[in-house]
């Protein structure tokens, strides 16, 4: 295919039989010898594909040919595969060998023969184990838990779950009120509805559980937003020891009166391992009356860290080659990854936000609704970012002689920073500002962002890319953006930019230009004029730091391209990284 102009893109319709799967991935397999000049492959939802998102920046990979999808929720609702260059030396042409889609089941299944519920009644049949076997039929009306029979009229959402399931009724027989009346008519106090059991079920800590389960809720109605949670306990004989599984759902959820099936895995902290029985229990909101059918719960497999192995970047290190550092780029949502906590403490020992620290989460992708920087101050977000560094900075201190440090990314970057940014009273339809009223912000934000971390976290972030991805893969400086619209083909606001980050950072800080394509000689030519230009502005004793993106494969660039664009920028800069291999 040949695209014709910068940002050309090109769509497919993913195959109706990846309808229903979650989709992980996507690889363009590129012909041997084909230029792949900014190629960036894309992911867009049928909704997403007939509006504006078709040209936005939600699920695309820059300057890579492969796309790992993270978020289940676009992957799930994903239908087309998109081809983009970023690339100004248009016209190119690509080859293709073949398109390759990973995807994954969009429902959790859990082997029967693997399900520890199996033994223990979990699919409600009869009346063993759940509240110590006190059930009544549902004729009965003299207790909270009701077992109940589908019918014709009420029939079960999947023929294999069998004849029964189990009600548990927040109505107390023992009280009387008039306010609340159960389905069945019986009058009592509102309470909460729970039903629970307590066995040997082999549900230990120290492993991690898959689970399943159908729900739905009886009268729905009378409570606005009606919850039912489920709760996993290991305990001993006499709960004087406990420990709660930490529960984490497939996706979030709102229950009706339909059959919904609900889904997600458990783990449980490894003090708990001499804990031998286990409470099982779901409990609704006040008020309600809910139905629970078919709970499966079976142990994963999921990889250990190897403790024992050496540390990665303690291997790196004793090569000799001058590597200081070897990072990782994780989201917020990774620390309360116990695993994965393990895996990057152990082997890295610098770390980079995955999204916390770009000028969208800062500033926020909505309009602020105020008009000056000073008001602006206000609305400024360092939450998720605030947890990471705040994590991070605990660690070192309860270990001083293995610190793992942070690089900051990003201060300028024409992607994920909101256009009203760049606007006329923070308005998204409003006139660009000037260049001297842009300067002026540049330097209002770096100050902020840069003094609040420095001042927060002392001696936490040792690097900050300061300006990225703005060389143009055509020569020169990227146009198309909001800050060409505002500087033309100027490097003025990138200058703007290191004499801030310069002035307000600390001073043992490495100030970084980071960029994708980095090996391609035009591209690295531009690089190295900005390299230069940046040089020039910043004052004596100040590490300049070359960022190069990597994003190679097994057969591109090629050893001896990569050497020649790293010795030319090592020539210029006093340090060079590579910032996202």
């Amino acid at each position: 295919m040949t695209m014709t102009r910068q940002y050309g893109q090109v769509f497919f319709r993913l195959p109706e039989e990846l309808a229903g799967m979650i989709i992980t991935g996507i690889r363009l397999n590129v012909a041997e010898g084909s230029s792949q000049a900014g190629l960036s492959p894309k992911l867009l939802s049928e909704a997403d594909f007939n509006t504006d998102q078709r040209n936005g920046d939600v699920g695309v990979a820059y300057g890579s040919n492969t796309l790992n999808v993270t978020s289940d929720d676009l992957g799930k609702t994903a239908r087309y595969v998109g081809i983009m260059t970023t690339s100004e030396a248009t016209p190119i042409t690509m080859t293709f060998d073949s398109i390759t889609i990973n995807a994954k089941s969009a429902e959790r299944v859990i082997d029967a023969k693997k399900d520890i519920m199996a033994g223990f009644n979990g699919n409600f049949e009869n009346t063993g184990y759940w509240n110590d076997g006190e059930w009544r039929d549902e004729t009965k009306e003299d207790s909270l838990i009701a077992y109940c029979s589908y019918s014709e009229k009420d029939p079960a959402p999947k023929k294999t779950l069998g004849s029964k399931y189990m009600r548990a009724s927040s109505v107390s027989a023992n009280t009387v009120s008039p306010n609340t009346v159960s389905p069945n008519g019986l009058e009592g106090e509102a309470v909460v509805p729970t039903v629970q059991m307590n066995y040997k079920t082999g549900i230990t800590a120290d492993k991690a559980y898959e689970f399943t389960y159908y729900a739905r809720i009886a009268d729905a109605a009378k409570v606005s937003t009606p919850k039912v949670s489920m709760s996993v306990l290991v305990h001993d004989s006499d709960y004087k020891n406990q420990e709660s599984a930490q529960i984490t759902y497939d996706e979030s959820y709102e229950l009706t009166d339909a059959w919904q099936k609900v889904s997600g895995t458990m783990v449980i902290a490894e003090n708990a391992n001499e804990l031998p029985e286990s409470q099982i229990r779901f409990e609704g909101s006040a008020g309600i009356t809910f139905d629970i059918d078919n709970l499966q719960i079976a142990e994963m497999r999921i990889p250990k860290v190897d403790m024992t192995i050496p540390d990665l970047h303690e291997e790196v290190q004793k090569t000799g080659n001058g590597v200081e550092y070897m990072g990782v780029a994780l989201p917020v949502s990774s620390l309360d990854n116990e695993n994965t906590m393990k895996l990057v403490e152990k082997h890295f020992n610098s770390v980079t936000c995955e999204n916390e620290m770009k000028p969208e989460s800062i500033l926020g992708s909505g309009e602020p609704g105020v008009s000056t920087l000073e008001e602006l101050e206000s609305k400024l977000n360092f939450e998720s970012a605030d947890k990471v560094a705040r994590h991070f900075a605990e660690y070192n201190k309860n270990n001083p002689s293995e610190p793992i440090k942070m690089r900051g990314h990003v201060f300028v970057w024409h992607s994920q920073t909101p256009t009203w940014w760049f606007r006329e009273d923070f308005k998204s339809d409003g006139a660009y500002v000037s260049k001297e009223e842009m300067n002026k912000r540049i330097d209002w934000y770096i100050e902020k962002v840069g003094k609040h971390f420095d001042t927060e976290f002392p001696g936490l972030i040792y690097a900050w890319d300061v300006v990225n991805e703005q060389a143009s893969d055509a020569g020169g400086i990227r146009m198309g953006t909001d800050w060409a619209a505002i500087y033309g083909g100027s490097t003025e606001y990138i200058l703007q930019a290191f004499k801030s980050a310069d002035q307000y950072l600390a001073k043992d800080t490495i100030l970084f230009y980071n960029d994708y394509n980095d090996c391609d000689p035009v591209k690295a030519a531009t690089i190295c004029r900005f390299l230069k230009e940046i040089r020039e502005v910043l004052t004596e004793g100040r590490k300049l730091g070359a960022g190069m993106q990597g994003h190679h494969d097994m057969l591109t660039p090629t050893y001896e391209t990569i050497e020649t664009a790293t010795r030319k920028y090592a020539e210029i800069a006093d340090v060079v990284h590579i910032t996202e291999l």
